[in-house]
């Protein structure tokens, strides 16, 4: 009966974090009421990773555990294990020989029973649960996933600032992309291109053509450049938990003929270390930008990443597509602009080992900024400051709206009349409710 116990316990706690992202420590209390009539014992459980947590379980017998010598035939176990601030509840009762899950916020109630019908199979609660959890009977390993979203401030997939969906929303607004903002595109050679079109685009009396390129026809060649991204961030999940980011966004940019239009390939790279756990992220993307005038860019784009941790228990995948807007107006060494986005997003069921993790999460995301820049006038250099805000509606986020401000120094160079940044350092805090906050630093590069 131990051994069954031992299995069934162990493979519950790991199937309930494979289904849900446990970050950092995950820790609770287990009482054990002894048959003998010995006063009840409870124990703390602390693990910085599932495996950990699975190491433990597997070197150690349960009997151990206790002072009193925890006996399977005579004695009982409840406890309650807390994932990021999720109640996990189960008992273990001799008698009938059953376990027992139960998780409030995401209306889990299920039973598990020690014995098939006959009573000969020892390991039919492990059994019955392998099934359950393959078949997600009812939707309930769903709504545990769903729950861990709005009710967490760390799952990878989604519900938070440094999920995936998140992370997909903001790359795609290009908001913090200072390569396709143009702020010292739209000091220099916006401004340069608007002198040279004024002539061009003006009628008798001297009125400018709102509706001229950017760029003189013929005077910009298309090309190519590839950029890199250095980030580092440091947060405060709000809970007791700290998590830092480590990013390295990938990407080709193609400028065709003039400049009025772009393609560009993206690939972001991420890790994070929650409190000893470490996740994993990649996303590939594919966005055109597209100049309405000299001062207005629209760039629709399409996303889908995958987030994952061996060490957390979790993985799922998410897409997107999108609209975005960006704005600039130049006003002699300085420029200002207003980007506007919308995305929808989805989750992507996957399989693994025969296991279905099905977020089903569904969002449209919204981001709204203002930025501006000075322009040096003897110098090769632009300093720009930019607040956003970034908000999600539909399934519900425990985290559905956060703010961003930061300061950039940009360095420029122009060649062959077209201009670009070549490097990029980048500062900026985030700030949301539940007191989640943090900074981030990165150093972008183009060539």
């Amino acid at each position: 009966m131990l051994k069954t116990f031992r299995k069934t316990t162990l493979f519950t706690l790991t199937c309930l974090t494979l289904s849900a992202h446990a970050a950092g420590l995950f820790n609770g209390t287990v009482t054990a009421t002894y048959g003998n009539g010995n006063t009840p014992e409870t124990q703390t459980v602390a693990y910085p990773t599932l495996t950990a947590a699975i190491d433990w379980w597997t070197n150690n017998n349960v009997s151990n555990f206790f002072a009193g010598g925890f006996n399977e035939r005579t004695d009982n176990l409840a406890g309650t294990i807390n994932f990021r601030n999720l109640p996990i509840n189960f008992t273990y009762n001799h008698a009938t020989e059953t376990l027992n899950i139960l998780v409030p916020a995401a209306g889990i109630d299920k039973t598990f029973t020690a014995a098939d019908s006959q009573g000969a199979s020892l390991d039919s609660a492990k059994d019955e649960f392998e099934s359950w959890f393959k078949d997600n009977e009812g939707g309930q390993i769903t709504r545990l996933l769903q729950a861990y979203v709005k009710d967490t401030a760390t799952d990878v997939i989604a519900g938070n600032p440094l999920s995936i969906s998140a992370s997909i929303t903001e790359i795609a607004s290009q908001i913090q992309d200072s390569y396709n903002m143009d702020m010292a595109e739209s000091i220099t050679g916006m401004e340069v291109a608007a002198n040279q079109e004024v002539e061009a685009s003006s009628d008798e009396e001297g009125d400018v053509d709102s509706t001229a390129p950017m760029a003189t026809q013929g005077n910009i060649p298309g090309y190519g450049l590839f950029g890199a991204d250095l980030g580092y961030g440091s947060f405060n999940l709000g809970n007791g938990q700290h998590m830092t980011n480590y990013t390295l966004p990938l990407s080709y940019t193609f400028h065709f003929n003039d400049d009025l239009s772009r393609i560009k390939i993206d690939m972001p790279l991420s890790m994070a270390n929650i409190d000893g756990a470490r996740s994993y992220s990649a996303a590939l993307g594919l966005a055109y930008t597209q100049y309405v005038n000299r001062y207005w860019a629209l760039t629709p784009s399409i996303y889908g990443g995958a987030s994952g941790s061996i060490d957390l228990g979790s993985g799922g995948i998410m897409i997107s597509g999108g609209l975005s807007s960006h704005a600039a107006l130049p006003i002699n060494q300085f420029v200002v602009g207003m980007t506007n986005a919308i995305s929808y997003m989805s989750t992507m069921p996957i399989t693994i080992a025969g296991y279905q993790i099905k977020y089903d999460v569904q969002n449209w995301g919204f981001v709204n900024g203002v930025d501006g820049a000075y322009r040096f006038a003897t110098q090769p250099f632009a300093l720009g400051l930019y607040f956003d805000n970034t908000a999600f509606v539909g399934d519900k986020w425990y985290i559905p709206s956060y703010n961003q401000v930061g300061i950039r120094l940009m360095n420029y160079i122009t060649r062959n009349h077209a201009t670009y940044n070549r490097f990029v350092l980048n500062t900026g805090y985030l700030f949301a409710q539940h007191n989640y906050n943090g900074i981030n630093v990165n150093l972008g590069m183009q060539f």
